[in-house]
Parts: structure tokens; sequence; C-alpha cells
């Protein structure tokens, strides 16, 4: 006669559940800047896809590496076209106007004859979503544009063409008006920015 076997009193070791995972983040967030710092977007070399691209690098404000800062007439409120660019590998959402800029810029040479390799833009290198750090930043923007290697103006695509195929002694001699209309020069910072530069490019 068969006779069963006695059932085990140990319990058959199951595996536990792995907790689930967040997804890896898609969009680019800012990390805090320490005091005195600053960031600058270092340019990589343009993706397959043709969008800008940039490692954000954070230094202290007094020893940056060379830059140029970028003055430019933000997008209106009502203009709710976005672009999108790679921060990092991760997206992030710019307006027409600078992602018109970035691209033209991207490559270009400054003054010293050197292609740009960090740039510094308020929009990006200001965490816009951080009241305090906006506040802050704003208030340094002065050394910022002091301290550029360059300022590059962007008096957005529809008066540059002409300009940079004539030159600006064309312009400002014999046809001043399509540039002085430009909404650029309603921004009240353009002044400084201006003023405090140790060279100017318009682009």
């Amino acid at each position: 006669m068969d006779i069963p076997a006695p059932e085990s009193s140990l319990h058959e070791w199951v595996a536990p559940e792995s907790p689930p995972t967040s997804p890896p983040p898609t969009r680019f967030r800012h990390r805090d800047l320490e005091k005195g710092e600053i960031r600058l977007l270092e340019m990589l070399p343009v993706a397959a896809d043709d969008v800008p691209s940039f490692r954000v690098m954070h230094y202290p404000r007094y020893s940056a590496p060379a830059y140029v800062a970028v003055s430019y007439c933000w997008s209106s409120p009502s203009d709710r076209a976005r672009e999108h660019i790679h921060l990092d590998d991760l997206d992030f959402e710019v307006g027409t106007s600078l992602f018109e800029c970035l691209r033209t810029i991207d490559g270009s040479s400054g003054p010293s004859g050197r292609p740009y390799t960090c740039i510094w833009v308020d929009a990006i290198c200001i965490d816009q979503t951080n009241v305090m750090e906006r506040n802050h930043q704003v208030g340094t923007m002065d050394m910022i544009y002091a301290h550029a290697e360059s300022v590059v103006a962007w008096l957005m695509p529809e008066t540059t063409p002409e300009l940079s195929e004539r030159g600006a002694s064309y312009w400002l001699g014999l046809r001043w008006t399509p540039i002085a209309s430009n909404p650029y020069w309603t921004r009240r910072w353009v002044l400084q920015e201006l003023s405090l530069a140790k060279d100017v490019e318009v682009y």
C-alpha cells in the first residue's frame, strides 16, 4: 500500500513584489544655485532632430569661463507658440524668438574668432519658476552682462537677413527705420544690456 508523503511545514518562498518605479524624467528641471553661482549653457553638437542641445553648468560668477550673453525680445504673452530644445538630454520649452536665436548662433564665432562655447540667456539660465531665485538673479544681471565676452543682440528674423548681407553701414546710413521700429528696442533692459557690453554683435 502506498503511503502518502507528509505535507511540508515550510511555505514555498515567493519573491516580494518590487515597488513601482517612476519613469525617468523627460523634462528638464533646474537644480538650485549655490550662493554666488550662475548657470551657463555649454553648446553641444546639434541633435539628429536638428534641435539645439546644451549642457547646463553651474559656475561661481567671478570664475566662470568665457561666455556670450544673449539680449533679445521675449515672445508676446499672447504668442503661445513654443519650440523645444534639449538641456542635459531632457526636453525644455522656449519661445519661438529665442529658439531661432539659439539655432542661428550655434556654431557662430565670437569677437575673438573662437566659436561660441558657453552662453547665458535669462529664460533658461534663471529658473523662471523660482521667484526667490528670479528676483535675486535679475539684481545681478548688470554684472552678468558686464563680464560677458560679448553680447548678442537678437533683432528677430524679419529684419536681420539684409543686415547680415549688406552690413551695418548700409542700414545705419540709409535704412535705419526697419531696425529702429523693431520690438527689441521697446524692452526696458536693452540700454543696460548693451551699454555694459564689452562687444555687441547684432543678428
